[in-house]
């Protein structure tokens, strides 16, 4: 059994050990494997059967050094809330696309879509009524049959490798599951269908973070 705990002790910059379920009773100096981390590690058995993982200095200073920039390029994250409407003018059932604006993010840039809402018509009806029945609508990411900047909507044909979040009744606020991106060259909107769809306006809402385009913010 291996318990790491951790510790610094100043003159030897011990950084962890961990007890191990053997019966030494004299101390023994021996090297292990090197951690993902960079840090070179030692380790010495002693009496009561404790085993201590040993760090230089150096080590600890170039470990360090790399969780610094690491949190320095997080810094580089920008959160964002962006809204799109539409005017309904198709016939049952639909569907109809509502695109956000802006649509995507500029390049070299990546969103990481945190939520987003639907809802029918800017009234205090529209805002706070339950769900409508037989409406459905869906997040999509990826070629957006209709522009930004509330355009009049008309029915369209579904990409269904541009589904992300499907089965959402309308009004409805939902968390976007984790990893779902938005690239430059994509967009992020919604469809709306069902019997229930009728000639009105919708209007939604996106909370995004937006990020630099590059493997490392993939873990932020």
């Amino acid at each position: 059994m291996d318990l790491g705990l951790g510790i610094h002790n100043q003159p030897i910059g011990c950084i962890g050990y961990a007890l191990k379920g053997n019966h030494h009773t004299q101390a023994q100096l021996r090297p292990v494997h090197q951690h993902a981390s960079r840090i070179a590690r030692m380790e010495v058995t002693v009496a009561a059967d404790l085993a201590v993982d040993l760090a230089t200095r150096e080590d600890l200073d170039r470990h360090h050094e790399r969780l610094r920039d690491v949190l320095a390029d997080h810094k580089d994250a920008r959160y964002y809330m962006i809204s799109g409407a539409t005017a309904n003018t198709a016939a049952q059932p639909g569907p109809i696309a509502m695109s956000f604006t802006p649509q995507s993010p500029p390049p070299g840039r990546v969103w990481r879509v945190q939520w987003a809402a639907i809802w029918q018509a800017n009234t205090q009806a529209g805002l706070l009524a339950g769900s409508i029945a037989n409406l459905f609508a869906a997040l999509c990411v990826g070629n957006s049959p209709t522009g930004p900047g509330g355009p009049s909507a008309r029915a369209v044909n579904v990409n269904a490798s541009d589904i992300a979040v499907p089965g959402q009744t309308v009004p409805s606020s939902i968390n976007v599951p984790d990893l779902t991106l938005v690239k430059s060259e994509q967009q992020l909107y919604f469809l709306v269908g069902g019997s229930g769809l009728t000639s009105v306006s919708f209007s939604c809402t996106a909370g995004v973070l937006d990020v630099p385009d590059t493997p490392e913010a993939l873990f932020w």
